[in-house]
């Protein structure tokens, strides 16, 4: 059966047509904007006669994703092949399409790249084809656009595109001005938003649910040991120094600075790694299991932590799996499939669970490390909102470490830092059922910095 749109990607694909085809959606994780983007391509491929269509994601399988997705909207395309380095003759077969788009024997086609394929040479080369010989209208869709904002990739990225079409949930590179700028410039404006707040609070009028589940969500404070602080005063004294040097005090403009970067990320890594976080996690799991709803939880954490925090649930006699980057395709679905028979109670991932992975009837995440990049932790929460049958409610745990005070308090680097990682749980919390309590939680601690 073919999927249905709802009226809000209706909506956004008309904004995207009366632009031109050029410009950005934004719509939150779990809203539809992979079926809003087949969408446009299935009116595309209506109004105009022949087309060939490059749709890009950040993985591998994310890919092998969107191919499903397509065959599940029923899209009528002639060919889909799938361009990447998991596939050895990726670039035989597409060849071969050409030829037969060229000699008329097709009409619409489709190659689904990863972002690094699709600026390598190779395609760059199959682009500037089809283009000097204009025998298909060229058009590109990007997902999770802001990962094409990188220096190499927008180096490389081809302009032969005459439709252009950005998705994300977060479409902003953080702190990243000249990414940002060349996102606006090449793919366009945003064109339609549909944002976090507006999926957890209006109702589809197809299903007569929210388009995202409610959520309430809990931050759980806890501290630096004082070997910790020792390490994060001694980097950011380095920090206070350097920007001062340099007269850089904004925080887009620290990560500008190679060396500043690289003491900002090990300051990072610092409250990342945390050791008091593993008690954190201890008083989140005995809360869940007195409840009785340990199943169906998904862990956010760090490299450090991953090891430890599986000896934690083991020692607990909690089922739970790694859910990492090693994993092969195969591994990858045997493992969501216990997982939702609840043969697995918790997934622990790193990285692996961020960007597009679906993990059905997750109702529960214990976030134990997150950047301070909106992109990353809004799309933790997107993992555990989507709409599932028996699903009510989603809850979140967010474990979040703070520094003792330091004595830089009243320095305005120190200052715009700490707001930055204050931002976190306010943004986080501004949609959920419990937003005012949320916020409450860290409040008293923030005005300790800041009196």
């Amino acid at each position: 059966m073919k999927i249905r749109l709802h009226s809000h990607q209706v909506t956004a694909i008309d904004m995207w047509f009366n632009n031109n085809c050029r410009g950005i959606i934004s719509m939150a994780t779990g809203t539809g904007k992979t079926f809003t983007a087949i969408g446009a391509v299935d009116r595309l491929f209506k109004e105009i006669e022949k087309n060939a269509v490059f749709i890009s994601a950040p993985y591998s399988h994310l890919v092998t994703q969107w191919k499903s997705s397509i065959e599940r909207y029923g899209l009528n395309a002639d060919s889909i092949i799938e361009c990447h380095s998991g596939i050895p003759n990726w670039h035989e077969r597409a060849l071969k399409v050409l030829r037969k788009v060229k000699l008329g024997i097709f009409k619409n086609v489709i190659f689904l790249s990863t972002h690094n394929t699709i600026v390598g040479e190779k395609m760059n080369n199959l682009i500037e084809e089809i283009a000097l010989d204009k025998f298909a209208k060229l058009t590109i869709i990007a997902d999770e656009v802001h990962g094409i904002g990188s220096k190499m990739r927008r180096k490389n990225l081809s302009n032969h595109f005459e439709n252009r079409l950005g998705l994300s949930a977060t479409p902003k590179r953080m702190y990243d001005e000249v990414g940002n700028s060349f996102l606006h410039e090449y793919f366009g404006e945003i064109v339609f938003e549909f944002s976090l707040c507006q999926a957890v609070n209006n109702v589809n009028p197809d299903t007569l649910r929210t388009y995202l589940t409610p959520y309430y969500y809990y931050p759980v404070p806890c501290y630096l040991t004082d070997e910790e602080m020792k390490k994060y005063r001694e980097v950011t004294e380095k920090i206070i120094k350097k920007a001062n040097y340099l007269q850089k005090f904004n925080y887009g403009d620290l990560e500008d600075d190679p060396e500043l970067q690289k003491l900002l990320f090990k300051r990072s890594k610092i409250l990342k790694a945390s050791v008091s976080k593993y008690e954190a996690l201890h008083r989140i799991l005995n809360l869940l299991k007195a409840h009785g709803k340990i199943q169906k939880t998904i862990i956010f954490c760090d490299e450090q932590l991953i090891d430890q925090v599986m000896d934690i649930l083991d020692a607990e006699k909690i089922t739970a799996v790694k859910f990492i980057q090693e994993l092969s395709k195969q591994e990858r679905e045997y493992v969501l499939k216990l997982f939702q028979e609840g043969q697995i109670d918790i997934l622990v991932g790193i990285k692996m669970l961020d960007e597009g992975v679906d993990v059905p009837g997750v109702d529960k995440a214990i976030i134990l490390s997150s950047s301070t990049n909106p992109r990353e932790y809004i799309q933790r929460l997107g993992r555990v909102l989507r709409i599932a049958p028996a699903k009510k409610s989603a809850y979140v745990y967010d474990v979040v470490v703070f520094p003792k005070p330091t004595g830089f308090e009243s320095d305005k680097v120190y200052k715009r830092i700490l707001e930055v990682e204050f931002s976190r749980v306010e943004i986080m919390a501004q949609c959920a059922e419990n937003a005012f309590e949320a916020i409450q939680t860290v409040s008293g601690i923030k005005r300790g910095f800041f009196t």
